[in-house]
C-alpha cells in the first residue's frame, strides 16, 4: 500500500484475514500484498510484491486467467478457483474475487484471495477444525454489571467460565 494512506485503510488492508493483491494490469505483476497473501504463498511481502501471476499460479490454472485482463478493463468482477502453488511447490486452492482499482493514477485489479483449504467441500461440510482453547485472559478489568435477583439475563451478563 502506498505511504500516504488513510490509516483505516491500512488497517484493513494488514489485518485482513484473506489475501489481498493489487495487481498491475499492463504487466500482470503484483504491486501490493497484504501480509495474508504473502503467507498464504509461504513468503514474504516484499519478495510477492513485484512478482507475476505466473509466479504463484500453477500452471494447469494459467489458462484460467485469460479472459482476466479483459474483465477487468470491462468493468467486471473476476470470480474463478484457481491452483496455486507455493515456493516449494506445494499446491493448493484458491477462490479469486477481483475487480478494477484505481491505483497510483491508473486502473489496476485489486483481487481478494480465499484459501480453499478452510473452506466447506463438495458436500457442504467444512474441513476437520483442530479444538481451540481459550484461556482467560490475565489482565484486570471492571466487575461485569449485575442483573437484578432471578434475571433471565444474569447469564449474559456473568463472566464465562472456562472450559475445564
Amino acid at each position: 500500500m502506498p505511504q500516504k494512506t488513510d490509516p483505516l485503510y491500512q488497517n484493513v488492508f494488514n489485518y485482513a484475514f484473506d489475501g489481498i493483491l493489487i495487481i498491475d494490469l499492463d504487466t500482470g505483476s503484483v504491486l501490493a500484498a497484504n501480509p495474508a497473501a504473502a503467507q498464504m504463498h509461504a513468503t514474504t511481502i516484499n519478495a510477492f510484491t513485484g512478482s507475476r501471476l505466473e509466479d504463484f499460479i500453477h500452471a494447469t490454472s494459467l489458462h484460467l486467467f485469460k479472459d482476466f485482463l479483459m474483465a477487468i478493463q470491462q468493468g467486471k468482477t473476476f470470480e474463478i478457483q484457481a491452483e496455486h502453488k507455493k515456493l516449494d511447490g506445494t499446491l493448493f486452492s484458491m477462490e479469486w474475487h477481483a475487480l478494477a482499482f484505481p491505483y497510483k493514477n491508473r486502473t489496476c485489479a485489486l483481487a481478494f484471495l480465499r484459501d480453499l483449504r478452510h473452506a466447506p467441500g463438495p458436500s457442504g461440510a467444512f474441513p476437520p477444525a483442530r479444538r481451540l482453547r481459550f484461556f482467560p485472559r490475565r489482565v484486570s478489568r471492571p466487575q461485569p454489571a449485575r442483573a437484578p435477583r432471578g434475571s433471565c439475563y444474569r447469564a449474559l451478563l456473568s463472566p464465562l467460565k472456562p472450559d475445564a
